[in-house]
């Protein structure tokens, strides 16, 4: 298959991310992408925080809640700040080997936010959203709502999903923006309904790419309508609307139960002979013109299900790139819908079948008696949607372009010119930093450091140097990046200089610790008489111990003195 290899001939290690392995819209999107990518040849995982297979493609890692401040994470509004495990995935032996990181549904209890940075340091990452919580302060999806646009806060759906007990919406979005900005990271969205938001939002400044959900369509084709009805003991010669939900799509608050059972109310009279298929309820249902059928987990069987609707009815209140109308879509069956989220990009309108305005049920009312008025109408909206889902969203398609966007992803990654972007420390929550947090911080960085030296010839150190070697140096520089009480032998007694007294290891501040690290630094590897040129500072307390041994100039803007006294500056850097 052309791009199921790299260009070296190998295979791509790939690992997955998401909250579930089989649960979900997302887990089945991350689970068919993964077996698609083994069958040609890659070596694919899943890593989830709840692992429901038994599949030995399927990890699961200790999600790890801090107990010390879950309950106040929680009772602060302090949304998986919780979290320690994703900190530790920098040292997953999965993710160190892979190739790229392929991340799915972040929430969901299991992953804290700022993991994300380090992670992106180390590996390449694409990031495909099933919804909008990465870029609203809590919730899956805004609604009517368009404050994530310009910071959240008086956030008027708290309830919805990841429900907030308390206003922290513009703090967390702050959060985000944060995250976003010290990584990097390769957006995917499966809709271009998603991937205009996100051209709006905090993940603006990150590439996006659209690339659509796929499906199997030798899973999901038609199948012959009489043995599908037999299969299921639907009545042969009843009219049959149908759709999917977990729990079924009338409990489903997300399908818009309300809206279809509405629908079917003022359908009662119209098509007396209409029954009303709900795949995935789980209950005995009291109207005899509901017919349940429990959650199907073969997927064959689905499609059969499926294939024994002559509509398949869609009413949700918010969505993207539901699987289920692309699964109805590949069977054949015409669909009646609402114009919700990237729906209008799947269904086309009085080609696939009818679209109707959001929540307007007396349009989709009329979309049904339409169809259902005119058998050839139907034929022919089935023929079109078959041959759109096997032309556009089958999952070979949508396999070759997310390994050609790995590929893409991994040589900008391997080019070396990304550089490490740490946290500013004050801007950081005081919840988040935790001493996994900072060991993720610390490993990202060396790593992120380590690439760009090595891109450059410079023999990447081990920790060893850094404890056999007296001196500090460019090589073994990003093992001070996280102090340690052993770093205070490297100062010697530069405190002096700095601070006209000897520092206490025991005793000392980050502000300290930084101005003895650079000023080593300065004093170890820069000769004397060199020029120092400080752009955008002041006169700082090692531009003054320096001052005696070194050309000093304070550029604070592009005129005066010291533009003149350095004509041309050479801005020497760690990196």
């Amino acid at each position: 298959m052309v791009g199921a290899m790299r260009k070296n001939g190998q295979s791509l290690s790939i690992v997955h991310i998401n909250t579930h392995d089989i649960a979900g819209g997302a887990a089945k999107v991350a689970w068919r992408l993964a077996e698609a990518q083994r069958n040609a040849g890659h070596d694919s995982r899943m890593l989830v925080g709840h692992k429901r297979s038994k599949s030995e493609y399927c990890f699961s890692f200790p999600i790890e809640a801090d107990s010390t401040i879950q309950a106040r994470c929680r009772r602060e509004g302090q949304l998986f700040y919780e979290f320690q495990g994703s900190h530790k995935l920098v040292n997953n032996p999965l993710v160190r080997s892979a190739d790229i990181l392929h991340l799915h549904n972040l929430h969901g209890g299991y992953f804290n936010p700022f993991s994300i940075s380090a992670l992106s340091f180390l590996k390449p990452v694409v990031w495909t959203l099933h919804d909008m919580q990465s870029i609203t302060g809590h919730c899956a999806h805004s609604f009517d709502c368009q404050r994530w646009q310009n910071g959240c806060g008086q956030c008027p759906y708290l309830g919805v999903e990841p429900a907030l007990g308390i206003d922290t919406t513009e703090q967390l979005l702050h959060d985000k923006r944060l995250v976003y900005d010290h990584s990097y990271l390769q957006i995917v969205t499966p809709s271009q309904w998603l991937k205009n938001k996100v051209e709006r939002s905090v993940l603006r400044n990150h590439p996006v790419e659209l690339i659509y959900n796929g499906i199997d369509t030798n899973i999901f084709r038609p199948y012959n309508k009489i043995e599908a009805r037999k299969k299921f003991d639907i009545p042969q010669d009843v009219f049959v609307i149908g759709a999917v939900g977990h729990g079924g799509p009338l409990a489903n608050q997300w399908k818009g139960g309300n809206y279809t059972q509405a629908a079917l109310d003022a359908l009662q009279n119209k098509l007396p002979d209409c029954i009303f298929v709900n795949i995935g309820g789980n209950y005995k249902a009291d109207n005899l013109r509901i017919f349940n059928i429990p959650h199907i987990e073969n997927e064959t069987e689905l499609a059969q299900a499926y294939s024994a609707l002559d509509i398949f009815l869609y009413t949700p209140v918010a969505d993207n790139c539901p699987l289920v109308v692309l699964e109805a879509l590949a069977c054949g069956i015409p669909i009646a819908t609402f114009n919700t989220g990237g729906i209008p990009e799947l269904v086309r309108d009085k080609i696939d079948g009818y679209v109707s305005e959001h929540k307007n049920v007396y349009q989709l009312v009329q979309s049904v008696e339409a169809l259902a008025a005119d058998s050839k109408l139907r034929v022919g909206f089935s023929r079109n949607a078959r041959k759109q889902a096997a032309l556009k969203f089958e999952q070979k398609i949508i396999y070759e372009r997310c390994i050609d966007l790995y590929h893409r992803c991994i040589n900008e990654h391997s080019s070396g010119v990304r550089k490490p972007k740490l946290f500013p420390v004050s801007e950081v929550p005081k919840t988040i930093v935790t001493h996994w947090f900072l060991e993720a911080e610390y490993s990202g960085f060396c790593i992120g450091v380590r690439s760009v030296l090595d891109k450059r010839g410079i023999a990447p150190c081990q920790p060893s140097d850094c404890e056999s070697d007296n001196r500090i140096t460019v090589k073994n520089f990003p093992f001070f990046t996280y102090s340690k009480n052993s770093h205070f032998a490297y100062f010697k007694n530069n405190g002096l200089a700095l601070y006209n007294k000897k520092i206490d290891k025991d005793d000392c501040d980050l502000k300290v610790y930084q101005d003895l690290l650079i000023y080593t630094f300065i004093l170890e590897n820069i000769t004397k008489g060199s020029k120092i040129l400080e752009i955008g500072g002041g006169n700082s307390r090692i531009l003054r111990a320096i001052r005696k041994d070194m050309n000093v100039g304070i550029l604070t803007s592009w005129r005066g003195s010291a533009a003149a006294r350095f004509p041309l500056a050479l801005t020497a850097t760690v990196l």
